[in-house]
Order: structure tokens, then C-alpha cells, then sequence
């Protein structure tokens, strides 16, 4: 419960830095060379936290996250099927 709320609190910091820039189109805040840095860091941070759910360090890149995801959910589809009846 409280990872949950650090989580809520960290993705809402994120909401509130997007609206310091009304200006600024979605597209222009996510472009990688504008990102305003506030943002940028508020999402890093979120990020870390997301991570540490999964594991105890942080993921390399995007590919190591995705292999470790795409594990899980591998591992999670054989517990389902195996529960099943055949």
C-alpha cells in the first residue's frame, strides 16, 4: 500500500509539471531533444520507483526492462495454464 501511494504521488508530480507548460503540446514535451528538464527528471524518478517493484537494481535500458517484463509474463501464463484443467 505504501509503494502504491509513493507510486500515485510520483505520477502525480509528473501531471503537475505538464501543466507548467500549457504552451507546449504533448508531442513538443516528449520530444527527447526539448523535454523540459523538470519533467524529464520527475519521469526518471517515477521510472526508478516503477523499476524497484521488479527488482533491486536498475534495469541497463529499455531492452533489459522488456526481457525481464516479457520473463515475468511468460512465467506468469505458465502458472495460469497449468491451474487450468486439461
Amino acid at each position: 500500500e505504501a509503494k502504491r501511494k509513493h507510486i500515485e504521488a510520483l505520477a502525480e508530480e509528473v501531471l503537475l509539471i505538464r501543466e507548467d507548460y500549457p504552451d507546449k503540446s504533448l508531442a513538443d514535451l516528449y520530444d527527447p531533444d526539448k523535454m523540459p528538464a523538470p519533467l524529464l527528471a520527475a519521469h526518471k524518478t517515477l521510472d526508478r520507483a516503477v523499476e524497484a517493484l521488479y527488482r533491486d537494481r536498475p534495469f541497463r535500458d529499455a531492452s533489459e526492462r522488456l526481457e525481464h517484463l516479457f520473463a515475468r509474463y511468460e512465467k506468469l501464463i505458465a502458472a495460469e495454464r497449468a491451474k487450468k484443467p486439461a
